[in-house]
């Protein structure tokens, strides 16, 4: 019930994000897709996420900040910004 509440509300209220979030994920297309609650998760390989109503562009090539390079492996930070 809370993800359809969820999924009401940005496709009411953040219409704008929602659409420009469908465009961007059709240019993505051929990109992995899956949902993580509610959202539609694409994986692109740019250096940087954004999140535009119920979908959600996460980075398998996540940058890297000097204090945790080598620490955190790629695929732990991409999980990590997609919680965030």
């Amino acid at each position: 019930m809370r993800i359809l509440l969820y999924i009401i509300i940005q496709c009411t209220l953040g219409i704008a994000q929602t659409l420009l979030g469908f465009i961007v994920f059709l240019i993505n297309i051929k990109n992995k897709h899956y949902f993580y609650n509610g959202a539609i998760i694409t994986e692109r390989n740019v250096p940087s996420s954004v999140s535009l109503g119920i979908f959600v562009f996460t980075t398998t090539n996540p940058m890297k900040d000097k204090r945790i390079k080598n620490k955190i492996p790629d695929k732990e930070l991409s999980i990590r910004l997609l919680i965030h």
